[in-house]
């Protein structure tokens, strides 16, 4: 056996095709015949083939790499086919590794020795006539020299063999056609490269700031592209968070912890001068984009990004905080509203006001000025009539308007839904 693999590599043609001629050479595709000049080509290289090898019924030129498992793999059943149909069948194996490269490999896997395969080493004609990037790459030729398939490994199979030789070659086999173009080490579809830029199923990105795009942020379903998208432009980390987690984007700052981040960083600067440089250090604009089905996903997906990003933990989490807890002192009293057109004058001037308006909007305003959460404890639904001082931020003014409707502001510590963005690292800290 080791003597019948010396003899096939001292067979094998030790000159390199890159000595031949390439002018002038035309990719083939499904229905053209093979050239005399590749013909004579695969006679001159391919030994010990034969001319009438070329004319047998099927002709598979099979196009692979010593790096590549699968192909080695499937020499062992190219050669049983070749034997078995051997008035019918013809295969000739074709690589651009040198004859040594190909010596070696063969010497080294018991499986591969005593092959009688036609091999064509050093090969840099025959793949233009046939461009690939992944192997292995077969191409299939009738008895007259005519392309019928160009596939990849996974159609070479002793039926699909029997099937083309009784019944001719079956519609529908899709032509392998690898990305000449494609540069791995530019990113993928950016300027197609490797494929169209609208081809991605899913895509996360994040930028540094893009000047001339306004700021914004939007969530978009489209139904009939079927994909769900995330969008931000231009947007600091706290802002871009708000969107990752929607439940928390009104909350105020005494609900949004920030441990081991300093917010202040996330202040534009009143000058001018520094404007634009704090802008290229703090704005960024991200976007994600994947499909419909998973839109149930897009927050939390978004979420993991940023924290991968940016080294953070962004989170919802309930904490003990101490609050500020608007109580009833006297249920006796009726707060229900007696009825009419809903109105306020909480953002107004002069004496505030609600009329057939819920506490739930007093409280709002009261939250957006306190170091503390403002909690309502009341368990009043509905619209309520109540006269407030003009200034509501007026602690002893504001409780004596509540006194005379029965309610009071108390200092409590409560369990309360927090948004938390802790640095990766920082230790938790820890609310007292």
């Amino acid at each position: 056996m080791k003597h019948h693999l010396a003899v096939m590599v001292i067979l094998l043609p030790i000159l390199s095709l890159a000595q031949e001629s390439n002018k002038g050479i035309m990719p083939l595709s499904i229905g053209q015949a093979l050239p005399p000049a590749a013909r004579a080509l695969l006679l001159k290289r391919a030994v010990p083939l034969a001319s009438a090898d070329l004319q047998k019924d099927l002709l598979i030129l099979d196009f692979w790499s010593p790096n590549c498992g699968s192909c080695l793999t499937a020499f062992p059943l190219l050669d049983s086919i070749q034997r078995e149909y051997k008035t019918r069948v013809q295969v000739v194996a074709i690589t651009g590794a040198p004859a040594g490269r190909v010596r070696s490999v063969f010497a080294g896997r018991k499986a591969l020795q005593g092959l009688q395969l036609p091999m064509v080493t050093d090969d840099t004609l025959l793949r233009q006539y046939f461009p690939n990037i992944m192997v292995p790459h077969l191409v299939w030729l009738d008895g007259t020299g005519t392309v019928r398939a160009i596939t990849g490994g996974e159609y070479l199979t002793v039926p699909n063999i029997v099937k083309v030789l009784r019944h001719g070659f079956p519609p529908g086999w899709p032509v392998k056609q690898d990305v000449q173009d494609w540069d791995p080490a530019k990113p993928l579809l950016v300027a197609n490269n490797g494929g169209k830029e609208s081809d991605y199923a899913y895509r996360s990105l994040i930028t540094r700031y893009m000047p001339g795009l306004p700021a914004q942020m939007k969530r978009t379903i489209d139904s009939v592209g079927g994909t769900a998208r995330l969008v931000a432009t231009n947007a600091t980390v706290p802002e871009l968070y708000s969107l990752a987690f929607p439940s928390s984007s009104n909350w105020p700052s005494s609900r949004r912890l920030w441990e081991g981040v300093d917010p202040g960083t996330f202040v534009p600067p009143a000058d001018a001068d520094s404007l634009n440089a704090w802008r290229w250090a703090n704005l960024f604009s991200y976007e994600l984009t994947m499909p419909i089905e998973r839109k149930a996903s897009l927050n939390r997906s978004m979420g993991q990004d940023l924290d991968r990003f940016f080294g953070l933990h962004g989170r919802t989490e309930k904490r003990s905080l101490l609050c500020t807890v608007l109580v009833r002192t006297d249920s006796t009293i009726v707060l229900k509203s007696v009825g009419g057109k809903p109105a306020h004058n909480l953002g107004g001037d002069g004496p505030k006001f609600l009329r057939n308006r819920p506490l739930s909007l007093l409280l709002s305003y009261l939250e957006a000025h306190s170091p503390q959460p403002v909690v309502d404890q009341t368990g009043i639904r509905g619209g309520v009539d109540i006269d407030l001082p003009g200034n509501l931020y007026d602690r002893d003014a504001l409780s004596q308007a509540l006194a005379l409707k029965g309610l009071a502001l108390r200092e409590i510590r409560c369990e309360i839904d927090v948004f938390v963005l802790t640095k990766d690292g920082a230790a938790t800290a820890s609310n007292k």
